[in-house]
């Protein structure tokens, strides 16, 4: 019998194990710095920057809620990721279905374009849709902000719904048509369902994109009342040079929601690489 290379007591799996602790070990030690470092005071952190100093202060923290409102910037994120998700996954998943079931003339120059859109640097953009946005008076706008991102994050994750519609089987959709099903019955309540670990897995990296956004929520929104806390982060750094206890506060709390997320629901990352990968 052929042994296996990744087998428990084989060097490979060990070595593998190694590195894999090393990768997860240096993926913790900058939320470990941003957490303790938060915790301290400006005279606390330059007497001692790698360990906790005791007693542990939340003076930064109270300094982000009350003086600088973060809740505000975290209930506009908010606005703006379900305002944006909602269309987002539909979008997403009738173009997949569309392109990679459905043979119309035109199939695969549209496959084409939406590779070409996903290439674009954001900096190329931003002056086009500033001019767009000011035209239809939704500059400093979250609804604004919400189409800038549909248009922006969709075509990535409508070719990852490609590839996946793509490669499932069209015996399932042959059967449930001569079964009477319509077109729209076949994607609402086979497709869609068993494409949930990719639906999960586009959501959640759109909803890491559409958070953690800084270029358009910087460019597009001026107004404090409609600022992300990205953009308020950058723009309140730039302008009263905050200190790196102020700092890592800030930013403890403005990637803790993603930080969440991404560890409650990895596995359906993990469901969703794989569908992707294995064909049948």
């Amino acid at each position: 019998m052929r042994k296996n290379p990744f087998s428990q007591n084989s060097p490979s799996a060990a070595a593998f194990l190694v590195l894999a602790i090393a990768i997860g070990i240096s993926f913790v030690i900058p939320f470990y710095f941003m957490f303790i470092t938060s915790l301290k005071t400006n005279d606390q952190y330059l007497v001692q920057k790698l360990l906790p100093v005791f007693p542990l202060s939340l003076e930064n923290y109270r300094w982000a809620f009350d003086k600088q409102n973060i809740l505000r910037n975290y209930t506009n994120n908010l606005i703006i990721l379900v305002g944006t998700l909602v269309p987002f996954l539909l979008l997403v998943m009738t173009t997949g279905f569309g392109i990679g079931k459905i043979e119309f003339r035109g199939r695969r120059i549209s496959l084409y374009l939406i590779s070409a859109v996903m290439i674009l640097p954001q900096m190329v953009l931003t002056v086009p849709l500033y001019r767009e946005l000011a035209q239809l008076r939704l500059l400093d706008s979250r609804l604004g902000l919400i189409l800038v991102y549909l248009a922006y994050f969709g075509p990535y994750s409508a070719y990852l719904m490609t590839t996946y519609f793509r490669d499932v089987p069209d015996t399932f959709i042959e059967a449930a048509l001569i079964d009477g099903a319509t077109p729209w019955h076949v994607f609402w309540h086979i497709m869609a369902p068993m494409a949930r670990p990719m639906i999960m897995t586009v959501t959640i990296i759109a909803s890491q994109q559409i958070w953690n956004e800084l270029t358009f929520a910087l460019i597009l929104i001026r107004s404090s009342a409609q600022r992300t806390i990205m953009a308020a982060m950058a723009l309140l750094s730039g302008q009263y040079g905050m200190g790196a206890v102020k700092s890592m506060a800030m930013l403890f709390l403005a990637s803790l929601p993603m930080l969440l997320i991404y560890l409650f629901f990895q596995r359906y990352i993990q469901q969703g690489v794989l569908a992707g990968g294995i064909k049948e």
